[in-house]
């Protein structure tokens, strides 16, 4: 049995802890190729038309660099470099057709003891760029996933599904109508991302998170397109409130339909405000919370104020008052109880207790 597929972190060309060299421009979906291999993620790119480099450090036992070529016919193809620490890793070569999400350099069994510097140096021209498009890596145990993207492929060991399920090229799929699959995830908010290989009619689905709305969406194109088609985002959940959650997500449709397919989802993560105790500062910093205090401000002068001496001695008097009250109020029934009739006992009892 094959062991579970590991979580990979995404990072977007445009994360700014990328480190660009030279005349880098930023792209867009629409330089993407075509539409069979979707556009790229994020729907950006950054590109080269002559040479640069950018560099990245993370800790992490794998990584991976994507690209995309939009021009593969032209003479001249993009070339690249890319390096761990200094060693050379041996470039893929580029691709038949034009695609995206194509892999251009990758190396496992990184140690992570301590981070790693990626190096990528490329060169394009104008009518063929060289387009990068993000990083992948499957963190070592002491990297931190606040506000990382992390992949999780459809046969991680902690999805669950339904008994129609079944394997199929890049993941998993069900024409089951009424199939479930849950997935237990921390995060902000999840995307479902698929592939499709039929040209079947459309298919109806529905997606929730924990009991919340339930949210209907459709897979496949109608047999419009006669290939397959990948990196199919079906749906991107709303945004929710960072902390745990269930997916939950539930085929419509039928063997005459298209099937309901995953190759993967996309959970983003989001940090979560940290309390610390700290001395307060003279001036509130913006992150601070103030809430006003229920007792008021203490007078470190050290003796009464006249409002105050006035305020006891009206309260003494009104103390005094209510004592008399009391004492005269409590004589007066004591007479008053004093001069009603004593009743005596009328009833006359018999040796044997009985009435008579």
């Amino acid at each position: 049995m094959s062991s579970a597929p590991p979580r990979w972190i995404v990072v977007d060309d445009g994360n700014p802890l990328i480190q660009y060299q030279d005349s880098w421009v930023v792209g867009n979906s629409s330089d993407s190729p075509d539409s069979y291999f979707g556009g790229p993620y994020n729907n950006t790119l950054h590109e080269l038309s002559g040479s640069g480099s950018f560099a990245f450090n993370f800790t992490g036992s794998s990584v991976a660099v994507m690209g995309s070529f939009s021009n593969i016919g032209d003479s001249t193809v993009p070339s690249w470099n890319c390096s761990i620490d200094g060693v050379d890793l041996i470039p893929s070569d580029p691709p038949a057709i034009n695609r995206s999400y194509w892999e251009l350099c990758s190396l496992k069994n990184i140690s992570t003891n301590a981070q790693s510097l990626l190096t990528v140096v490329g060169t394009g021209t104008n009518d063929s760029p060289f387009q990068f498009d993000s990083i992948r890596y499957v963190p070592g145990p002491s990297v931190i996933l606040d506000d990382a993207t992390v992949l999780v492929d459809a046969n991680d060991a902690q999805i669950k599904y339904g008994r129609r399920w079944r394997s199929f090229n890049v993941g998993m799929e069900t024409t089951g109508n009424g199939s479930m699959m849950t997935l237990d995830f921390i995060g902000v908010q999840i995307t479902w991302v698929s592939a499709l290989f039929s040209n079947l009619p459309k298919t109806a689905a529905q997606f929730w998170i924990d009991n919340g709305t339930v949210f209907p969406f459709q897979v496949g194109d109608g047999g419009e397109s006669p290939y397959a088609l990948y990196n199919l985002v079906s749906f991107k959940s709303p945004v929710l409130n960072p902390g745990s959650h269930r997916l939950h997500v539930q085929s419509r449709g039928n063997e005459s339909s298209a099937p309901l397919g995953l190759d993967y989802l996309l959970i983003q993560n989001r940090t979560l405000p940290t309390i610390t105790s700290s001395p307060i500062p003279s001036t509130p910093s913006p992150t601070q919370v103030l809430t006003p205090s229920p007792s008021p401000p203490i007078d470190n002068h050290g003796g009464l104020s006249k409002g105050s001496i006035a305020a006891i001695v009206i309260l003494s008097f009104v103390g005094l008052a209510l004592v008399m009250f009391i004492l005269i109020w409590v004589k007066k029934r004591k007479l008053a109880t004093a001069s009603l009739p004593r009743f005596e006992n009328v009833y006359q009892y018999t040796a044997a207790g009985q009435d008579v």
